[in-house]
This record gives structure tokens, C-alpha cells and sequence, in this order.
């Protein structure tokens, strides 16, 4: 299964087993007693703990996805660290459904290039508002 994660889109398998593998990159909490609530808190803190110019590692980006897929219907999440933020709560988030075409698309277009963050603004969370 394909998964946008802010300009990158990740190849996050199968999201059970995905999660069931890679959670530990993400929590100490077991994967069976995660949580939406869980996906929100974790990628926040993720995305805020995570240098400006430095991207998650992939294995934890794999966990975040398989984790929100799980337990949403999104597979696509944008998460924004506002300039000054101070906590991790601070970190906005919007999760949305892109069609697989969509999708598809950027996933062939980024093993060419990296995604620019104004193409997947555009194609994803343009269309989303």
C-alpha cells in the first residue's frame, strides 16, 4: 500500500504486518494497544523532534503510515511544524484519502525525482481543502 507522507510517498506493505514490525521504531506501547489517538500524539512528536532540514527516518515513516492507515482511511498525512512551535501538540496535522491514480502518480514521479512540496500541495492537499 502507498502512503503520502508529507512530500514523500512510502511503500508501507501491508499495514497490519508493516505495523506489527516497525512500531517498536515509533512506541514502546505494543502495536495491539495503539490507537488513532496514538497516530496523532506519535507523529507530532516525530515531525517536532525532527531537525528542519532532516527527514524521519524511513523505518519510523513506515511505522507513522501503517499506524494512521490502520486506523483511519487516510493514506496521505501532512503534518506541519509551525515555526516557533514549543510542544509537539503544536504540530498540525491533516490526514485525507487521495485516489490510487493520484497516488500512483507521484510514486512513479518521485523515483525520478524527490517530490517538490508545491506538485504534492497541488495534486493532494489543494484538493483535500
Amino acid at each position: 500500500m502507498l502512503f503520502l507522507m508529507n512530500s514523500q510517498v512510502i511503500d508501507i506493505g501491508d499495514p497490519r504486518t508493516t505495523l506489527r514490525e516497525t512500531a517498536n521504531q515509533l512506541t514502546e506501547i505494543p502495536f495491539q494497544q495503539l490507537s488513532t489517538a496514538h497516530a496523532v500524539s506519535l507523529g507530532q512528536a516525530l515531525f517536532f523532534h525532527c531537525p528542519d532540514d532532516k527527514k524521519p527516518m524511513p523505518g519510523a515513516l513506515q511505522a507513522l503510515g501503517a499506524l494512521i492507515s490502520e486506523y483511519t482511511d487516510a493514506n496521505a498525512a501532512l503534518f506541519v511544524k509551525p515555526p516557533n512551535a514549543q510542544a509537539a501538540q503544536q504540530v498540525q496535522i491533516r490526514l485525507a484519502e487521495v485516489q490510487l491514480p493520484v497516488i500512483a502518480n507521484l510514486f512513479q514521479l518521485q523515483k525520478r525525482q524527490p517530490l517538490s512540496p508545491a506538485l504534492v500541495n497541488n495534486s493532494v492537499w489543494a484538493c483535500a481543502a
